[in-house]
């Protein structure tokens, strides 16, 4: 006996449940019933394929401040190209707790950027002085270089051991008094005053569309 090709025995097996499922159909309720599961299946796998941006969806409509999970590595992505820094990442931020939660980040490339501990500490690691702290609570850009004092800093030792030889801090969103998260942008190479204006002009706009809107 001939054996079939692979591609004609699967089509005859997709025609034989089709016509298991014409014969189990003998019935309205059946035919609705089926109608149905396919709906809920179909409703279930956009709801997870759509996940994250349902998510952002819910917690915009409540009225709080929150991250926008969902567009985060398109805007990052897109502002590290556009500003041509060598790290672009962001923190969650914590104050009550101390605590800085990495998100994500990218360097040159659109590699992605990793930072281990997930979780440090955010008045001693980047902001590592009050007078700092008051200006990114005010919602300004700070900007630091690493120095040699700063080697007992998780962070600043990551700066080094990547050679950033400068980094910015812009507060997200960039407004007084309703800080969700910090975003850094480092430069191997100190980028020359004009540079570095436009580079946290572009910052501090992407950072305004981080989060949702608040009433």
């Amino acid at each position: 006996m001939t054996q079939q090709p692979p591609e004609q025995q699967h089509r005859g097996m997709i025609a034989d449940l089709f016509n298991r499922l014409l014969s189990w159909l003998d019935s309205p309720w059946k035919a609705f019933a089926l109608v149905g599961i396919a709906i809920v299946m179909g409703l279930g796998y956009g709801g997870w394929l759509s996940r994250d941006a349902l998510v952002d969806a819910w917690k915009m409509s409540s009225g709080r401040p929150i991250l926008k999970r969902s567009e985060l590595p398109t805007m990052m992505k897109h502002l590290r190209v556009e500003t041509k820094a060598d790290i672009v990442a962001l923190w969650s931020l914590n104050l009550m707790a101390n605590a800085m939660n990495f998100e994500l980040g990218f360097k040159r490339y659109d590699e992605v950027w990793e930072f281990s501990p997930k979780r440090i500490p955010a008045i001693r690691d980047p902001i590592s002085e009050p007078r700092g702290l008051a200006e990114i609570m005010t919602g300004q850009i700070i900007c630091r270089t690493p120095g040699k004092e700063s080697n007992s800093d998780l962070f600043m030792r990551r700066m080094k051991e990547d050679k950033i030889t400068h980094f910015c801090l812009i507060p997200v969103p960039p407004a007084p008094n309703i800080l969700v998260a910090i975003m850094i942008m480092g430069w191997m190479e100190d980028p020359d005053q004009q540079t570095e204006e436009a580079a946290l002009g572009l910052a501090r706009e992407t950072a305004a569309t981080m989060v949702s809107r608040w009433e």
